[in-house]
């Protein structure tokens, strides 16, 4: 396997460490699922809770997959064998083939992989649920054990595995990772039925009363989250090998994060309410206000889109509002799950600007000068919930970066400075002043427009999913909290923010007045539609743009 040793930069056998290695995830998938065993009674409760979830989303009942599958014997006996004898076989015979012909595609399907069960064990051990064939109320049959092939003996005595961890699930998580990779493996008309394996894999397991509806949403989204940072990483490193970190400054981000980690466990121990208590929040929520949530959140998306082909549109770049809207969520879901996460996403911007014929100069320009609308943008939206003299200190500071823009404006900056990286960096500078004189005045107040609108947008996210969950503070209450949470957010201590600010955001709504239980629903909500949800989204519009044959401009 030389290809392979290519890749990894092995000198031993390479299919002897990839024989142990999977040989390890393989015991590690039983060992986690027999540790995260136990809690029957919270599972059982937890069950409940998502049986009623999905009837508020209107979801179709699982029930009737089940009772589908009684009526033909044939049919519920082939979905028994699918569902004992598939699973591991079709990933098995999968990452072999990878190996021995895709070596590249392997090392990332397995990375995958490892990164979702891990994940997936995580949720499990947060959140234990029995699945619907042990949950009473549900109607449905445990149909393997009725049927055969029995997968499970019975939970109390079963020591091989954890039958109280249904979310997510690893059976449909497994199975679109299979599919996904074999897609990308084949070049032929059919490989779009790949897919039918989690498609298949999906009804079987609701059919067979192993799993929920959600459990496979879970499944999905978890896979989204993983599956970026490891398609990211390898896609664009000739594009941000600028901005890789040293060791020294790796280990330094790496301590950073486990320190943040610990400070945020520590100022939420004992405050963290029961997640029966969070999920009954969320069961009761007004699903027409969550729908709400959604739809600003997607203006939002499409307001920072729109300020961006402000900027390239005054700078004479030509470029599609779906093209724009594909960079801004593939961008947004970069900087969410990848370390130096808005470093990287700038880089995968700055390139598919020179894909649209935009200069250097002109690329970068737009960046600094979207940079720079952002802020002014959640100025604008802190002054609205600020008092005067805020308001003036804001008007100074404006004030004083529009002289320096005129001061820069009339320079020639004639000096040349001895250092040859300041060299560099002055020459680019000029550069973006050249290009910036370019821009109208009325360019620049529609990208201010947008920026602010962005921020309101967002902002109007978090008011919405309050709304739904019924948490008793005002507009400029949660206003409050949300604009002293966009500092934090600011700190790239973890991609994405993960952790600080939800504990931000959770510890400002309490304070607030909130209670816990409403405002950690609250957070996870708004979370869950503006990080969660863009993952998937991004991801696609990531495979959207790098589908594109033609890379030139498209016109509008």
């Amino acid at each position: 396997m030389s290809a392979l040793r290519e890749v990894t930069g092995r000198r031993w056998p390479a299919w002897l460490g990839e024989l142990g290695l999977v040989a390890a995830l393989f015991l590690a998938y039983k060992a986690g699922r027999i540790l995260t065993a136990g809690h029957a009674d919270v599972a059982t409760a937890n069950a409940a809770k998502v049986w009623h979830l999905e009837r508020l989303l209107h979801l179709p009942s699982e029930l009737a997959v089940q009772n589908a599958l009684v009526d033909w014997h044939w049919l519920l006996l082939a979905a028994n064998h699918y569902y004992a004898y598939v699973h591991f076989p079709a990933t098995a015979v999968t990452l072999i083939w990878l190996y021995m012909r895709r070596p590249g595609l392997y090392l990332r399907t397995r990375r995958i992989l490892a990164l979702l069960t891990a994940t997936a064990f995580a949720a499990q051990m947060w959140f234990p649920l029995a699945p619907p064939r042990l949950t009473p109320g549900t109607g449905l049959l445990d149909t393997g054990t009725l049927y055969g092939p029995a997968v499970y003996g019975p939970p109390d005595t079963d020591a091989l595995s954890n039958q109280y961890a249904a979310m997510p699930s690893l059976h449909v998580g497994w199975a679109v990772v299979v599919a996904g990779a074999l897609f990308a493996a084949t070049r032929n008309r059919w490989r779009w039925l790949w897919f039918a394996h989690p498609l298949i894999t999906l009804l079987v397991v609701v059919g067979t009363g192993n799993h929920y509806w959600l459990d496979a949403i879970v499944a999905v989204a978890l896979l989204a989250l993983v599956a970026i940072p490891v398609l990211g990483l390898g896609t664009l490193r000739q594009a941000v090998a600028a901005t890789r970190p040293q060791t020294r400054r790796y280990a330094l981000r790496v301590l950073a994060v486990a320190v943040a980690g610990v400070a945020v466990v520590v100022a939420m121990r004992g405050r963290v309410p029961d997640p029966g208590d969070v999920i009954a929040v969320l069961a009761d929520a007004d699903v027409r206000w969550l729908a709400v949530a959604v739809l600003v959140q997607f203006l939002s998306q499409v307001a920072f889109a729109r300020q961006q082909r402000a900027l390239l549109t005054a700078l004479d770049v030509v470029i599609s509002r779906g093209s724009a809207l594909a960079i801004t969520y593939t961008r947004s879901a970069i900087s969410m799950v990848l370390p130096a996460g808005a470093a990287m996403s700038a880089a995968f911007a700055l390139r598919q600007y020179r894909r649209r014929g935009a200069s250097v100069s002109v690329a970068a320009t737009v960046m600094v000068l979207s940079g720079l609308a952002s802020i002014i943008g959640l100025a604008v939206l802190y002054a609205g919930t600020a008092g005067l003299h805020t308001i003036l200190v804001l008007a100074l500071a404006a004030a004083t970066l529009t002289g320096l823009f005129v001061l820069l404006r009339g320079r020639s900056f004639a000096w040349q400075p001895t250092w040859r990286w300041a060299g560099r960096a002055l020459d680019q500078l000029r550069g973006i002043i050249a290009e910036a004189r370019s821009v109208r005045a009325r360019h620049w107040a529609v990208t201010i427009t947008y920026a602010v609108l962005n921020w309101l947008a967002d902002l109007c996210c978090l008011i919405a999913v309050a709304h739904a969950c019924g948490l008793p503070l005002s507009a400029f209450q949660l206003a409050t909290a949300y604009l002293a949470v966009q500092v934090v957010r600011q700190i790239p201590v973890t991609p994405g923010g993960i952790g600080l600010i939800e504990a931000s955001l959770l510890a400002g709504l309490v304070a607030a007045g909130a209670p816990y239980a409403s405002a950690t629903a609250v957070v996870l909500g708004y979370r869950l539609i503006s990080f969660w949800l863009v993952l998937p989204a991004g991801l696609l519009a990531y495979l959207r743009l790098n589908r594109t044959a033609d890379p030139a401009v498209v016109a509008v």
